[in-house]
């Protein structure tokens, strides 16, 4: 994924990219998404479920530092 310029808060996007392309539905839902949207792209084959609530925002292998995040995503707060 290339890193796209932001300013101001931090997008959905910005927050995928800090945490290897990998997000979480709540972290989706806090920036305006909705369930229909994520299952949009799920359907679309543009993400992936790499746990329940939690998606790879990309194709391909996912490396272990995503693999990581995933699990810390499903874990909840105060899992890392």
């Amino acid at each position: 994924m290339s890193a796209e310029p932001s300013y101001g808060a931090p997008t959905w996007y910005d927050v995928a990219i800090a945490q290897d392309g990998v997000i979480s539905r709540s972290q989706l839902i806090e920036h305006g998404w909705t369930s229909r949207r994520v299952q949009h792209r799920i359907d679309g084959g543009r993400w992936r479920r790499l746990r329940p609530g939690v998606y790879a925002t990309f194709t391909g292998p996912v490396s272990s530092r995503a693999a990581g995040w995933a699990a810390v995503l499903y874990a909840g707060d105060g899992a890392a």
